[in-house]
C-alpha cells in the first residue's frame, strides 16, 4: 500500500512540515538568550547585534520570493529537506565560529535554509486539504511556530546555562539533521485523489505552471501587498520584542536572570500557540478581516502595558498571553490569501504575503540596537536603562498603529 493512502496521512505531512517552522523560530529567537554573549565574544555593539539577528530575516526576504517558485515547482519533500539541511548546517557553523564574518556567515545560512518553512507548511496544507480544512491546518502554522519560539525560551536557556550555548547549538544542528532525514522518508507531494479544490485547479496548473505568469498573477493583487504590510508590521513587534531584545528589557525592568526573564516571553508565544487553533475556528464562522482588526487593537493596548507599566508577576504574565492570544490573528493573512488566489499560485502568493516579516522585522531589530547605542554608546553586553528601552521601543506601538490602517484597505473576496 502506498504511504499516501495511510489513514490520516495529510495530518502526517501538516506535523512533519510543521518540524520546519518549529527550527525556524528556535532559530530566529535564541539571540535574544545570549545577546550579551554574543556582543562579548565577537566583540559587537548593540546595532551591530541587531544586524547579525535580523541579518537571518534579510535573507529570509531575498530568498521568500524564489521559495514560493521552488516549491511550485518542484513539491515541499524536495526543496524541504534541502533547506533543512542548510539550517541546521547554518547553526553549526554560528556555534562553531570564532570570527564575527563566519558568524554573519551561519546565520545567513540558517535564514536561508528556513525561508521556506511557512511557504512549504501553507503549501502542503493547500495541496492536502480543501478551503474548510485548510483554514484549520493553516491555523496550526502558528502553534508550531510558536512551539519553537518557547522550546527556544526557558528551556534552550536552560541547556546553554548547563552546557554552554556554543555546544547548545550544536545539539541544534544535530535535531535539524535527522529531521530533514525524517522528512524525507516520510513526505510526498501530491494525494493519489485530489480533493475537489486540488482536482478544478490541477488542468489550469499544468497550463499555466510557468514562472512569469504566476509572478504576474500575484503581484497584480492589491490585496497580496496589503496582506503583506499588514502581516509585516503586526509581527514586527514580536521579532523585535520577542525574537532579540525582549528578554534584556524584563533583565533590567524586573531584576530577573535571563532564564526567569525567558518564561515571561515565553508566555507570548504560549498565548499565540493557543491563539491561533481560536482563530482559525472563528475564521470560519466570521470574515477575516474584522478578526484581525479587533485583535490588533487588543494587542496595541497590551503592548503599551508591558512596555511602559510596572505590573507584577501575575499581571505581567497576564498582558504576555493576552498579546500573544490576539496576536496570532496576524495568521489569518493566508486564510485571506488563499481565498483571493487560485492555488496554482498559492506557494508564491504566500511567499509574497510573508516577506512581510523579514522587510519590518529585520528593519526594526536593527533600529532598536541603533537606538539603544545612540542612547547610551558605552554599555557593554545588553545592560541599558530601562527608560532606554523603553524610547527605542517606542517605534513598535507605531508599527501597530501602521497595521491597523493598512488592514482597512484589505478587500476580502474569493478569487
Amino acid at each position: 500500500m502506498s504511504i499516501k493512502n495511510i489513514k490520516g496521512y495529510a495530518w502526517i505531512v501538516i506535523v512533519l512540515s510543521s518540524f520546519l517552522l518549529f527550527y525556524k523560530y528556535i532559530a530566529l529567537v535564541f539571540p535574544s538568550l545570549i545577546a550579551g554573549d554574543i556582543k562579548l565574544h565577537f566583540g559587537i555593539n548593540s546595532a551591530q547585534m541587531g544586524f547579525l539577528s535580523a541579518v537571518f530575516l534579510y535573507c529570509v526576504l531575498f530568498i521568500q520570493p524564489f521559495a514560493g517558485l521552488l516549491l511550485d515547482r518542484f513539491g515541499c519533500r524536495n526543496v524541504s529537506t534541502v533547506s533543512l539541511l542548510i539550517s541546521a548546517f547554518g547553526v553549526l557553523l554560528f556555534a562553531a565560529s570564532n570570527h564575527i564574518a563566519f558568524a554573519f556567515i551561519g546565520r545567513l545560512m540558517m535564514g536561508l535554509g528556513v525561508a521556506f518553512a511557512t511557504v512549504s507548511y501553507m503549501k502542503a496544507a493547500a495541496t492536502w486539504f480543501d478551503e474548510k480544512g485548510f483554514s484549520v491546518a493553516s491555523s496550526l502554522l502558528l502553534t508550531a511556530a510558536m512551539a519553537g519560539a518557547v522550546v527556544g525560551q526557558a528551556p534552550l536557556s536552560a541547556l546553554f546555562n548547563s552546557v554552554g550555548w556554543q555546544e547548545g547549538l550544536y545539539y541544534c544542528a544535530i535535531i535539524g539533521v535527522v529531521f530533514a532525514i525524517v522528512y524525507w522518508l516520510i513526505v510526498r507531494d501530491d494525494p493519489e485523489e485530489g480533493h475537489a479544490n486540488l482536482a478544478e485547479e490541477q488542468a489550469a496548473q499544468n497550463e499555466q505552471k510557468n514562472i512569469l505568469k504566476m509572478i504576474k498573477k500575484v503581484i497584480s493583487s492589491r490585496n497580496n501587498w496589503l496582506l503583506m504590510a499588514y502581516s509585516g508590521l503586526i509581527f514586527t513587534t514580536i521579532d523585535a520584542f520577542g525574537g532579540l531584545w525582549g528578554n534584556s528589557f524584563f533583565v533590567q525592568k524586573y531584576a530577573l536572570t535571563t532564564t526567569q526573564a525567558s518564561y515571561f516571553i515565553s508566555c507570548i508565544f504560549i498565548g499565540m500557540g493557543i491563539g491561533a487553533p481560536i482563530m482559525g475556528k472563528l475564521s470560519v464562522k466570521i470574515r477575516c478581516v474584522p478578526i484581525m482588526f479587533c485583535c490588533t487593537l487588543i494587542g496595541f493596548v497590551s503592548l503599551l502595558a508591558i512596555l511602559y507599566l510596572h505590573l507584577n508577576t501575575t499581571l505581567l504574565v497576564i498582558a504576555c498571553l493576552v498579546y500573544g492570544i490576539v496576536t496570532s490573528s496576524f495568521m489569518l493573512v493566508f486564510v485571506v490569501g488563499r481565498k483571493v488566489n487560485p492555488l496554482w499560485v498559492m506557494a508564491t502568493a504566500v511567499a509574497l504575503i510573508n516577506t512581510g516579516e523579514p522587510i519590518f522585522g529585520g528593519t526594526f531589530e536593527g533600529l532598536v540596537g541603533m537606538i539603544l547605542d545612540h542612547l547610551q554608546p558605552d554599555v557593554l553586553g545588553a545592560n541599558y536603562s530601562v527608560s532606554s528601552y523603553e524610547v527605542a521601543f517606542s517605534i513598535l506601538p507605531g508599527s501597530i498603529i501602521l497595521a491597523l490602517l493598512t488592514l482597512c484597505f484589505v478587500r476580502e473576496r474569493k478569487h
